[in-house]
């Protein structure tokens, strides 16, 4: 079986049925562990900002969280994924709308927000300093025993 290939980005093309179309594929969306804590927010219809009536604390947050993993679907990364990945959202919070809030450190909700994260995306946590100097210290051990074998 052939693959057809129906015209690159933005590229007019004529498909078969004789209708004329443009293939468009947005930007695709960069964002750190901040950013998708508060995508995350937004999708699950949490406000945590203190422009709002009321500043949540960590456990309101982590409750409003475990609440919602009971009444829809818990929080793996494929469910995750798909409550962030709309396209008009991440479109606005790229370009700074106000339609989503920010990451503030100081803010207890927003820190059980990018836990979450952690939780799902343990790829995202920054390994502390003394893991980072161990991680090194392997690393150079590598380089060295590489150049060692090399050499030989």
């Amino acid at each position: 079986m052939t693959r057809i290939s129906y015209g690159g980005h933005g590229e007019v093309c004529l498909r078969s049925g004789g209708t004329m179309m443009m293939t468009v594929k947005p930007r695709p969306f960069v964002g750190g562990a901040e950013d998708i804590a508060m995508l995350l927010a937004k999708a699950m219809d949490i406000r945590i900002s203190p422009r709002w009536d009321e500043e949540y604390s960590y456990s309101q947050v982590m409750g409003k969280i475990f609440a919602y993993e009971r009444d829809y679907k818990k929080l793996t990364q494929k469910n995750a994924l798909a409550l962030i990945t709309d396209s008009y959202y991440l479109g606005s919070y790229e370009n700074w709308r106000d339609l989503h809030e920010r990451y503030d450190e100081d803010i207890e909700g927003h820190k059980a927000m990018l836990d979450t994260v952690h939780r799902i995306w343990p790829r995202f946590v920054q390994p502390t300093e003394h893991e980072q100097r161990v991680i090194n210290q392997k690393l150079a051990q590598v380089l060295l025993d590489e150049q060692t074998q090399g050499e030989e």
